[in-house]
């Protein structure tokens, strides 16, 4: 395939996975993943990081927001059909007042919209940060 890096040369192609931290936030101790109940919708939060993608008839659309100390969420980009597509930027604390409580499987209501929890797992803050289940 093209390599960019190579001038645009035919290259093998070449997979590279590495470990990533999840980005700092202080009150930020559930990682987890929620799938809306027409399965057309899906949130996710890893520690300061959160994204939400949307399927409509318009077409796909996608946020990704990051959390700044003091500051709250900020928007990183939004890109597509954005009709629909869940944000926390303005709404802190609403969608995660008591996720503590959250199962896989519970029902949570944000803006209007059920959504299933599909994946739930504390951080633990350890040397690197771990992933701990619950």
């Amino acid at each position: 395939m093209p390599c960019p890096s190579r001038g645009g040369a035919v290259t093998d192609y070449e997979e590279v996975w590495r470990t990533l931290p999840p980005l700092p936030c202080s009150d930020c101790t559930w990682a987890w993943i929620l799938q809306s109940a027409d399965g057309k919708c899906f949130l996710a939060r890893v520690g300061g990081g959160f994204i939400s993608m949307r399927q409509s008839e318009e077409g796909f659309g996608v946020r990704c927001e990051e959390w700044e100390e003091g500051k709250g969420w900020r928007s990183k980009y939004a890109v597509g059909s954005l009709e629909g597509v869940p944000s926390l930027v303005g709404c802190i604390g609403v969608l995660t007042e008591g996720e503590v409580s959250w199962k896989v499987g519970v029902v949570v209501i944000y803006q209007g919209v059920k959504f299933v929890v599909r994946a739930f797992e504390r951080i633990e803050e350890e040397k690197g940060q771990r992933w701990k289940d619950t």
